[in-house]
């Protein structure tokens, strides 16, 4: 799982570590980010997908 995150775009990795892994709101994220929330929503969402796409080949 480590390896699949780490080879995610910076981007989408950035948003799922701040989110899932420390917690941090949507709002939080964004403003990291410098990006809007529908932006952050979608980086998230194509990271979910990412990895359970992998997940799913494994």
């Amino acid at each position: 799982m480590v390896d699949a995150i780490g080879r995610l775009p910076e981007r989408q990795r950035l948003a799922l570590v701040r989110r899932d892994f420390e917690g941090r709101r949507v709002e939080e994220v964004a403003a990291g980010l410098g990006t809007t929330l529908p932006a952050t929503w979608s980086l998230l969402f194509r990271a979910h997908s990412t990895l359970s796409a992998g997940a799913s080949r494994s």
